[in-house]
């Protein structure tokens, strides 16, 4: 392992942490100090100054530079012998160091540059881009380059800090994986090419005049968003049509979609928002589970409408309420009982619950998944097994943008991680957006699009592999916010025989500014 200096950064620090913890991989040399010097001109010192204040005032990671001892944090040092000659090397330098003759390198790069640098994040804020890569490069011993991994993350358009750090702590676990490949199989993964799905960074350091028009455009930025939480704020809100007919290709699902009846905004408490809206028909009715978040206490719960045949929808009332946080209610029947799987993220499980008085008494049946923080978890009945999608959140990494797959004979379990985990890594289609559903032959999964914004638009997602060895899918379109009256987000989507039901955002006056966050 190659690093600027010692003390290591935390985030290096705890990618020698989850490598040294597996043991399948060893330590036999620390090298600090072996890149190449190069001057810092005028334009460094600024950058430099620039991600001083960002980082005081925007930041909100674990700070990934934050010096961390070696012994205390994994354990061990480096083999004491002049001639061990490594497998592999990781170079984590923010300068390019010397290649070592007949061994592989490993490098982490952002928009095709060091991932160590603050230039290639300046360059994403200054140029508005929506996302960036970061991917593991390989060089290898002929000279050649590959791709081992690569994510596709949000980026923060205020923040350097707030773009960097999370992609730092992404990459620890990126390398933990990777290297974990390698021993098992003997090779490193490799990924196949993407010919410029996102713009490239700019290599070089903005020059003064490029930085004080970037700090310009942040505070007018700033002025903008706070004057807009002034006056009001922004809202989830549930809204609920007639269902469309499907169309008999996939390719047309979008299209059928926005061609559908208009839906109607539901009515919700001021002191509420609603998002994350279920159908579930059941003994000739219909009801709509949905979270609901109170602005007093700070946290979620699940509640419970009925839908009429008319569309009218009664009061919402509480269904499911904990101490912690609880949200996109997902809700099913087997084996003649009816079931509800809401996200439990806070908790760090994925907790089944089991209707007693349907729908509004539920009782702790048991936990599908533990110790692991879990978002918004789907799950599907295929071909006499259960597959349940989640997003499994890194600590400190980007939340929307991995989408992991488990899978069990039976419900119960016991579940088992999918070899490929995480199945998608990009923030344009991982994490869940609402129960799969079939459209002719084809299996679609809508998936939330983060890339503008959280739940910006719903990506769906076509199936085209599910084995408990092999996942594969491919995007057939997306539904933009504005198939919703005044909304700029929507992330949830579903459907019964009788209606559908989505979520949307949108800004609305405060009613009474003094009550609301």
């Amino acid at each position: 392992m190659r690093v600027d200096s010692l003390p290591l950064p935390a985030w290096v620090a705890e990618t020698l942490r989850r490598l040294t913890a597996t043991g399948t991989v060893e330590l036999v040399d620390l090298q600090a100090g072996v890149s190449a010097d190069t001057p810092i001109d005028l334009g460094q010192r600024l950058l430099a100054a620039l991600g001083g204040v960002d980082r005081r005032l925007l930041a909100l990671a674990p700070d990934p530079d934050r010096p961390v001892a070696l012994a205390a944090e994994h354990g061990g040092t480096p083999r004491d012998d002049p001639q061990a000659r490594p497998d592999l090397v990781l170079d984590l330098t923010s300068a390019r160091s010397p290649e070592l003759a007949d061994t592989e390198i490993w490098r982490v790069r952002v928009g095709g540059h060091t991932a160590l640098r603050l230039e290639p994040y300046f360059w994403c804020l200054y140029r508005s881009s929506n996302i960036c890569e970061i991917s593991v490069e390989a060089i290898l011993p002929d000279g050649a380059r590959s791709t081992v991994a690569r994510a596709y993350s949000r980026v923060d358009r205020l923040s350097m800090a707030r773009t960097r750090d999370p992609l730092l702590w992404k990459a620890a676990a990126m390398l933990e994986r990777c290297l974990q490949q390698r021993a098992r199989t003997g090779a490193s993964p490799r990924v196949d090419p993407e010919p410029g799905p996102v713009e490239s960074s700019h290599a070089g350091t903005p020059g003064p005049a490029q930085i004080a028009a970037w700090c310009v455009r942040a505070v007018a930025r700033v002025a903008r968003v706070r004057t807009r939480k002034a006056l009001g704020r922004d809202t989830w809100y549930l809204a609920l049509r007639p269902s469309s007919q499907l169309p008999d290709r996939s390719e047309a699902i979008v299209d059928a979609l926005l061609a559908g009846g208009a839906f109607r905004r539901l009515d919700q408490p001021p002191d509420v928002f609603r998002a994350d809206p279920f159908l579930f028909e059941h003994d000739g009715r219909c009801h709509l589970f949905f979270e609901e978040y109170s602005y007093a206490e700070g946290k979620a719960h699940i509640a419970v409408a009925e839908v009429e045949p008319d569309g009218s929808v009664s009061a919402g009332v509480p269904c499911l309420v904990r101490d912690y946080h609880l949200s996109y209610p997902f809700v099913f029947e087997h084996d003649g009982e009816i079931f509800l799987l809401p996200e439990s993220a806070e908790r760090r499980s994925v907790d089944l619950y089991r209707a007693t008085r349907f729908p509004f008494e539920w009782t702790h049946d048991r936990a599908l998944l533990s110790d692991l923080t879990a978002l918004d978890p789907t799950l599907l009945r295929h071909e006499g097994r259960w597959w349940l999608f989640a997003g499994v959140v890194v600590p400190g990494a980007p939340s929307d943008d991995e989408l992991s797959l488990f899978s069990a004979p039976a419900l119960e379990g016991p579940w088992t991680p999918h070899p490929q985990n995480p199945i998608v890594v990009d923030v344009r289609c991982a994490r869940p957006a609402g129960p799969l559903f079939w459209v002719g032959k084809d299996l679609i999964r809508p998936a939330q699009d983060g890339s503008l914004g959280y739940g910006s638009r719903i990506s769906l997602r076509r199936v085209t592999e599910l084995s408990e060895s092999a996942y594969a899918e491919e995007g057939v379109g997306a539904i933009p916010p504005s198939w919703l009256p005044h909304a700029f987000a929507t992330h949830t989507y579903g459907r019964t025989r009788s209606f559908e039901v989505t979520d949307g955002r949108g800004a609305t006056l405060r009613p009474d500014r003094t009550s609301h966050r």
